[in-house]
């Protein structure tokens, strides 16, 4: 056992497919240079203790129990799961990841959390057993409503094509260069209402739904060979597509519709929004365009932060969870 480890996780956008892992279909996402760091040792008291200096708070719980609340439920899951593997330890997160955005941050705490404690106490997980690790936790044990994309993504790195269903298979694309913006809209989120209503019209077999669904998984299909053969172009059309269906399916926003259109007006290829929906972020694909790049992303940013929205540049992370 190590004295000391530290772990991060990214965030993850998706590119095409959002929703799709509900069903067990294949999406095509990519992990990004915003991240949670986790840092770990051990200690002597038969506690787990968590710190989150940003938010000027400690957390104590008995390391033999399995209690927790809405904050803290990832982290008291996982440990509890593993409590016949490892010891009491202390935790201190911190990060750029923005919570609460569409941006999976949910699956990055748990991402980063289980690599931390394969790290500290040796228990010899690939990013792939962590990836599905982090999956049963989230789904199985607090019944969250998700499918695969982000344990994966966020595990893998990089810009990957997920087959989702039970016998997950992750391809990575390679170092693609993505010019990518994102802009949160800042609004409050509604992901778990527009993700009730979604399962429950496509359990019910809702036509218009399952339309919208067959259109974003020829949607995916067809953005894979895009972006293998180096067409942004084609590929943002696609994410323009893939909006058109977010908007006719009830997930989208006004604010989110509007940035997305600033965006393609300011030069940008494609721009969807990412997620559940009901609010969070959009992103936009730029030209690539060597010295030219760089001043449409610049106008870009500035027409989307022109209705309030908070706009970063999206590094695409490259690098898998250890």
């Amino acid at each position: 056992m190590k004295s000391q480890v530290i772990s991060t996780a990214p965030g993850r956008v998706c590119l095409l497919g959002d929703k799709s892992d509900l069903l067990g279909r294949p999406v095509i996402a990519a992990a990004i240079s915003k991240f949670f760091e986790f840092k770990f040792k051990p200690i002597n008291e038969p506690i787990v203790k968590f710190n989150f200096p940003k938010k000027n708070l400690t957390f104590e719980r008995n390391f033999h129990a399995n209690e927790s609340d809405d904050f803290f439920k990832f982290f008291s899951q996982i440990t509890y799961r593993l409590k016949d593997r490892i010891k009491p330890f202390e935790c201190t997160v911190d990060g750029d990841l923005p919570i609460g955005s569409g941006l999976s941050s949910s699956a990055a705490c748990s991402i980063g959390f289980i690599s931390g404690l394969n790290k500290l106490f040796g228990l010899n997980l690939n990013h792939h057993e962590i990836a599905e690790f982090a999956y049963q936790v989230e789904h199985e044990d607090l019944g969250i409503m998700c499918g695969r994309m982000d344990q994966y993504s966020i595990a893998y790195g990089g810009v990957t094509f997920i087959q989702t269903d039970n016998q997950t298979k992750v391809t990575n694309l390679q170092k693609v260069s993505l010019p990518l913006v994102i802009g949160d809209s800042c609004e409050p989120r509604r992901a778990a209402t527009v993700l009730n209503s979604t399962m429950e019209l496509l359990r019910n077999n809702d036509p218009h739904y399952r339309a919208c669904f067959d259109i974003i998984h020829k949607n995916v299909i067809n953005g894979l060979s895009d972006i293998q053969n180096g067409d942004l172009a084609a590929l943002g059309a696609r994410m323009c597509v893939h909006q058109a269906m977010e908007r006719s399916m009830g997930a989208s926003t006004a604010k989110l519709d509007k940035m997305c259109d600033l965006a393609i007006r300011a030069g940008a290829l494609g721009a969807k929004q990412i997620g559940a929906g009901g609010s969070g972020c959009m992103i936009a694909l730029c030209p690539d365009k060597g010295e030219e790049t760089e001043r449409i992303m610049e106008k870009v940013m500035e027409a989307v932060r022109s209705v309030g929205a908070n706009v970063w540049k999206a590094n695409i992370h490259h690098e898998h969870i250890e």
